[in-house]
């Protein structure tokens, strides 16, 4: 297979090399955070949004776009959101903030869940008041990462517990191996099979649905950090160390379809 590698920095008008996450919208425009704004590529240009028209908070950690077309940002400062057309997003209330860094986003319809420097919200989008209200407090520690594991359950990465399986009555631990430490792990997704990919600075973990280890994947003499990762049908594109790798799962394992060396220092974004 001959992938076509375009890169766009600031050479581009990217305002920063680094980029934390990017989504999509329903556009097909790429959303990118990074440490110094927020960028919209529509493949061709590239518009930035700072300090100077949209944001509050330039530090930027993660980004995610609603399917109504809000474009939610976490940021080191909490939680801002922008309308699809770049205009800031205003409501009549806004919880006070006293959680650090936003460093997850999961949109669940008008639900907004947040994982933050001192644990997970649940945070209720009320269009017809106007209002964002926070409607519960987890306190997970740094919380990294959260996905949509079913209708009910999420599954959450977190600092003081590790990799938990939650919904509003409880949490359990959800492996039943010994990952990582949770502040270890760097992005989940599902696998189309409802298998969980875990990205840890120690490789890439295959769990099944209750959390049995499937295997466990790494590169030989490399940094196995695990830094993005998107699944594309029945294969996975992987950020791992140097390198952007598209594997799948075959009956000997986790097979490598293509591996593209990366020139820079590591593949930093943790969603593509």
């Amino acid at each position: 297979m001959l992938l076509k590698v375009t890169t766009i920095n600031s050479d581009n008008g990217l305002p920063n090399e680094q980029v934390h996450a990017i989504d999509q919208d329903n556009f097909g425009r790429l959303w990118l955070a990074s440490p110094t704004g927020l960028s919209r590529y529509n493949g061709s240009l590239i518009k930035i949004f700072d300090q100077t028209n949209a944001m509050e908070c330039i530090g930027l950690r993660t980004v995610r776009v609603s399917p109504d077309g809000i474009v939610w940002i976490g940021t080191d400062r909490g939680i801002e959101a922008i309308n699809i057309d770049g205009t800031k997003k205003k409501w009549k209330n806004f919880p006070e903030w006293s959680f650090g860094i936003a460093e997850s986003i999961l949109i669940a319809g008008t639900t907004i869940w947040a994982g933050t420097s001192f644990g997970l919200l649940k945070i209720n989008d009320d269009t017809d008041k106007n209002e964002l209200q926070l409607l519960l407090k987890e306190d997970f520690g740094l919380v990294r990462c959260i996905i949509q594991k079913d209708e009910t359950n999420l599954l959450v990465a977190s600092a003081k517990y590790g990799l938990l399986e939650y919904n509003e009555t409880g949490w359990r631990h959800f492996n039943t191996i010994d990952l990582p430490r949770g502040d270890s792990i760097t992005c989940m997704a599902l696998t189309n099979n409802h298998n969980v990919l875990v990205g840890t600075t120690k490789g890439l973990f295959l769990l099944d649905n209750s959390g049995k280890l499937i295997e466990h994947f790494t590169l030989p003499n490399d940094n196995n950090k695990v830094t993005a990762l998107s699944v594309s049908g029945n294969e996975w594109w992987v950020g791992i160390g140097h390198s952007l790798l598209l594997v799948t799962k075959k009956d000997k394992g986790i097979q490598v379809i293509e591996k593209i060396n990366i020139a820079f220092d590591s593949i930093e974004n943790r969603t593509v």
